[in-house]
């Protein structure tokens, strides 16, 4: 990923945040990190979704994803803490805003945890508060 998309010609045209590439560019470093088991591909997951949370944000749905996938390259780092940190944020803007499917992207990350995790209170809780969030932005 160039360090400055926009000086392209075609950036105008796509019309795109330089976060929105940031979270394309985390999500293929994690889709190899999956497939291809490689710390540096998780980190570099992780590192494309941070700057993708720091930077100017369209929307407050667009940061709760981004935190959500944060979560996941945080995951698959093995880095339990940071992952209920990013989960926690991201489900509480997802509440906020009322968004059906910032609260699946949640509750699909909350799928994906560790087995070793699933006893920790945190992770407890928030699977409890999503699945109860899901049950109420449905009706």
């Amino acid at each position: 990923m160039p360090d400055h998309p926009e000086l392209d010609s075609s950036y105008r045209c796509i019309n795109v945040e330089h976060s929105v590439l940031d979270q394309f560019e985390g999500r293929a470093f994690l889709y190899l990190a999956e497939h291809f088991p490689n710390n540096s591909y998780a980190r570099q997951a992780y590192d494309a979704f941070h700057k993708a949370t720091t930077s100017q944000f369209i929307s407050k749905g667009f940061l709760s994803q981004a935190l959500s996938r944060k979560a996941d390259a945080a995951r698959a780092l093995g880095d339990m803490d940071e992952c209920i940190k990013c989960l926690t944020n991201g489900f509480l803007i997802a509440v906020e805003i009322d968004d059906l499917d910032r609260l699946t992207q949640v509750d699909t990350v909350l799928q994906r945890i560790p087995q070793k995790w699933q006893k920790e209170t945190a992770i407890e809780r928030l699977q409890k508060d999503t699945s109860h969030s899901i049950v109420v932005a449905r009706r």
